[in-house]
């Protein structure tokens, strides 16, 4: 039997099978559990698109009340296009080049709250997520009025000059002023303001300026008179000063032998009996007036010569009011766009652009043309270096609605004679420049569209011309020669946006819109001409103004405009 039991042959063909049970069943476990992942995966893929959909849904909704305003959630609002198939209709959506869609499937009002809530569905393949955001009616942005004036001057520039400074007599500014201004110093009107002033209000009337009499001090009374020169009395809530002796029985405050005594550096109401020094300052009406010289009295301030308002020159009323908050500029971040090779067009050899793409250099010489082909989307194009010395930038289809969006690293040159667009495509036409190198347009140059400058300066000269708006983060801007913004003769305003910047016209040159700046200084037969912007046809207005660091929102708290949440 031993012998039976110690026989070895055939043991590796058992060993052999037992391996191979074992294996196979190890294989079919992973082969599982690998099928598993590959569709979990898939499904969070799904499920994670779905998401970027539905948040593409909640930016539009975003972007449209800050167009329109809360009007949109009326029944008889304007709106038309895929807006209003957006909105009004809650069809499905898509983006472009993006598979999925998104739409509203519920706009609740709360009226009770004067609030909205909106729930937006994102779908792609089989997987759906919802956003839900409640937007705060009370925070609708006024973008009229951010833009209904002439000149805003936020007045925060560190140098001796004027923030406000008209020192040509021939200069004028037509519309509205307003400004973050509280020392009467830092304004300078030699030129003409045909609009109203608003300043921030650093001196006010005084609201008491009564006193009650102190003990000791002598109340007037007919039994006391005559009164000596030098005498001072207390009368119906004022003390009074007798000018000379002998002041018989007349009240104080009927005569001018009697004149209130104002504490000294203050500037109180204006007194018909009282004898003005040159200099001296009184409120009439709400103004402030300054005598121009000695010996002023029985003279009303809003009617006299002798009289001049604190800010002189100004058509409108004068007003007082609290610091206004303008949002920032945003300055994006550039996107990473393919590598393309660098284009130069120069003897007739003409270049086009097709395609999104990253370029170190683009540069165009001797009359040639770079066409920009949009096929009706968008065209993005980052340039280190944009040197168009003597050249033109077109649009192969100048009827096409997509954007032309140029992101430039370090430099942008305007030769003489050059141009890039044209007029019917100015508010599609947009350049960011990040460089620090100044733009300098100089000669017969043209530029249809708008430009967002991180920090350089800005010099418009000759004849050239911005035919769009220009934003600014900081560095100056400076408009010389006969430059005319913008330089047709349309009845739309263009915007200069720059809350950081000194803005400075010289020569002829001129303004039709709004400015929006830290200073501003208007030399020679420069002009201000306010002209409402066509914002409806700019799409970039939203992407460039930080609304949420203006004051009228924030990006945390109870009061931000728009609350988020996962459904």
């Amino acid at each position: 039997m031993n012998k039976f039991f110690n026989n070895q042959n055939g043991i590796a063909l058992i060993m052999v099978i037992i391996l191979l049970v074992a294996v196979g069943s190890l294989v079919g476990v992973l082969m599982t559990s690998e099928v598993f992942n590959i569709s979990f995966t898939g499904r969070e893929i799904n499920e994670t698109k779905a998401f970027y959909l539905a948040e593409a849904g909640v930016q539009r909704v975003d972007y449209l009340f800050n167009k329109y305003g809360k009007s949109i959630f009326e029944d008889d609002n304007s709106l038309t296009g895929e807006d209003d198939e957006f909105i009004n209709q809650q069809n499905p959506m898509s983006l472009d080049n993006y598979d999925g869609s998104y739409q509203i499937t519920d706009i609740e009002k709360i009226e009770s709250e004067n609030k909205v809530k909106i729930e937006i569905l994102g779908k792609y393949n089989n997987a759906e997520k919802k956003l839900g955001i409640t937007i705060d009616l009370a925070n609708e942005i006024d973008l009229d009025g951010l833009f209904s004036n002439a000149l805003f001057a936020a007045g925060n520039n560190n140098d001796s000059s004027p923030s406000i400074n008209m020192k040509g007599n021939s200069t004028k500014i037509t519309g509205d002023v307003k400004t973050n201004i509280s020392d009467y110093s830092s304004i300078n009107i030699k030129g003409s303001i045909d609009g109203d002033f608003a300043m921030n209000f650093k001196d006010t009337p005084p609201n008491d300026i009564y006193q009650e009499k102190q003990p000791g001090d002598l109340e007037w009374s007919i039994e006391n008179t005559p009164y000596s020169g030098g005498k001072v009395v207390w009368y119906d809530g004022l003390y009074y000063k007798a000018l000379n002796d002998g002041v018989g029985s007349a009240e104080p405050g009927t005569i001018r032998a009697w004149q209130v005594k104002i504490p000294d550096g203050e500037n109180w109401p204006w007194f018909e009996n009282q004898i003005y020094n040159s200099g001296d300052k009184v409120w009439y009406n709400g103004e402030l007036y300054t005598a121009k010289n000695g010996g002023v009295r029985g003279q009303k301030p809003d009617s006299s010569n002798g009289w001049e308002r604190q800010i002189p020159n100004v058509s409108g009323n004068i007003e007082y009011t609290e610091k206004i908050d303008y949002p920032d500029i945003k300055f994006p971040d550039f996107p990473v766009l393919e590598t393309k090779d660098s284009i130069e067009t120069k003897n007739n050899k003409n270049g086009i652009i097709d395609s999104d793409g990253y370029y170190e250099n683009i540069t165009l010489k001797s009359e040639t043309d770079l066409i920009i082909d949009r096929d009706d989307n968008d065209r993005i194009l980052r340039v280190k270096d944009l040197n168009i010395k003597n050249g033109h930038i077109n649009f192969k289809d100048p009827n096409s609605e997509g954007k032309l969006i140029i992101y430039v690293e370090d430099s942008i040159t305007f030769g003489a004679g050059s141009t890039l667009g044209n007029l019917e495509q100015k508010d599609n036409v947009i350049i960011h420049y990040a460089g620090n190198n100044k733009i300098d347009f100089a000669g017969d140059t043209k530029f249809y569209g708008s430009l967002n400058v991180k920090s350089a300066d800005i010099k418009l000269a000759g004849s050239n011309s911005i035919n769009g708006h220009i934003f600014s983060g900081g560095g100056d801007i400076t408009v010389s020669g006969g430059v005319s913004l913008p330089e047709n003769n349309s009845d739309e305003g263009v915007i200069i946006y720059a809350l950081n910047s000194k803005l400075s016209f010289k020569g002829s040159g001129s303004l039709k819109g709004t400015a929006i700046v830290d200073s501003v200084e208007l030399g020679g037969n420069t002009y201000i001409n306010y002209a409402k912007p066509d914002l409806e046809n700019f799409p970039f207005i939203q992407d460039i103004l930080d609304y949420d660091n203006s004051g009228r929102g924030n990006s945390s708290g109870e009061n931000d405009k728009i609350i988020w949440y996962n459904k």
